[in-house]
């Protein structure tokens, strides 16, 4: 399937109207499955109507790509139109008069710097990581619904943000819960479930380090729904936490070179199926089900 591709800026040198928001573009080839919650969906228009309160969110899937895919935020009916709220995708911009006409219309849309708290907590996990970074250099502090007491989000320079202790986190110990909406692909963000089944992890699970040799482990839950990140060993107050992304991802969209600087670091991060067969061992105790199932079906090929 053909990812859509937007331009993830809004026009400045205009207000926007309605009917106006990212221009998309190679949208030809997407089919419309407009009639459950996560579906991938596509507009016929060139342009995603603008919403205060949007029945989508575009989601990037790689850091090489310029734009993502639509997901529905709730169930749609055929032929509804789709919509995003833009103030996802910039931090500031010039304001204009928003016309969606929702129930909670917030008037005048400025970008995420003018949304009332309560919206950013709930929307800050499908912003532009820009976006988010921008927000906490700027003094705005997430509250999550991550079950977490024991880490929060700050700023940490060339990082721009990452998650940390604020209190020690003894052995064992669940750091936080992973859990919200499951989508049928990978992106930058999420975490994988199974073949088909990945979470858009809330703001705490995205800006968590990768380290060759983690603080934290990822763990299933017993509803096999969400996934839990458990301290390996004794975590100070103040350390970044940290978990091995190739515990979790069989093969990344998006690897990158690590910078851990660990003894056991690995060079490059591309997923468990990329890395060496001692790596891969010495990795299975912290590896997800479905990364020791795919494990187990490769060596009864």
């Amino acid at each position: 399937m053909s990812t859509a591709v937007a331009n993830n800026t809004v026009p400045n040198n205009k207000a926007l109207q309605p009917r106006e928001g990212l221009l998309m573009s190679d949208i030809s080839h997407l089919s419309i499955d407009a009639e459950r919650k996560g579906a991938i969906i596509a507009p016929h228009d060139e342009f995603i109507a603008h919403s205060c309160d949007p029945n989508c969110v575009l989601v990037r899937v790689s850091l090489n790509e310029d734009g993502g895919r639509l997901v529905a935020l709730r169930p749609l009916a055929v032929g509804e139109e789709p919509t995003i709220n833009v103030a996802l995708y910039t931090y500031t911009h010039m304001p204009f008069d928003c016309m969606c006409k929702a129930p909670k219309c917030f008037g005048k849309i400025e970008g995420f710097k003018g949304l009332p708290n309560s919206v950013k907590d709930e929307l800050l996990i499908f912003c532009e990581d820009n976006v988010r970074d921008a927000a906490v250099e700027d003094g705005y502090r997430v509250s999550t619904s991550e079950n977490a007491d024991a880490v929060e989000v700050l700023p940490h320079g060339a990082m721009g943000v990452a998650t940390f202790a604020k209190r020690d986190i003894k052995v064992g110990e669940v750091a936080f819960e992973v859990r919200g909406p499951i989508i049928p692909f990978a992106t930058k963000f999420t975490l994988m479930l199974d073949e088909h089944r990945h979470i858009i992890g809330g703001v705490l699970s995205q800006c968590v380090a990768h380290s060759c040799d983690a603080n934290t482990q990822i763990v299933l839950t017993s509803d096999g729904v969400a996934l839990n990140a458990v301290a390996r060993r004794p975590i100070s107050k103040g350390e970044i936490i940290s978990f091995d992304y190739n515990s979790n991802e069989w093969d990344m969209a998006t690897p990158f070179d690590c910078l851990c600087g660990t003894d056991l670091c690995v060079g490059n991060v591309a997923g468990f199926k990329n890395l060496s067969e001692d790596q891969q061992k010495r990795l299975l105790p912290q590896a997800t089900p479905w990364i020791l199932s795919l494990c187990d079906a490769k060596l009864k090929a």
